[in-house]
């Protein structure tokens, strides 16, 4: 895939370059697809988030075991 793209862009050739006019050090050789990116970005942080929280679950859930099963011992 990176191979085709240089292809795109063979050295010497002259190519149409987008760029914004208030910030021209901001320039992009192929507009769009920053809705792809917020997305994927959006969707590894939720699955981050979901992984974190299953990991933090199940950890406390090992480490207050033996602290319930003696809570209910003791209130007998």
């Amino acid at each position: 895939m990176a191979e085709q793209k240089v292809l795109t862009y063979p050295v010497q050739a002259n190519v149409e370059v987008f760029y914004d006019p208030d910030k021209p050090q901001i320039a992009v050789l192929e507009p769009g697809g920053k809705l792809v990116w917020y997305l994927f970005f959006c969707a590894a942080s939720l699955v981050f988030a979901l992984v974190f929280a299953l990991v933090f679950a199940v950890l406390a859930w090992l480490l207050f075991k033996d602290a319930r099963k003696m809570m209910e011992m003791n209130s007998y």
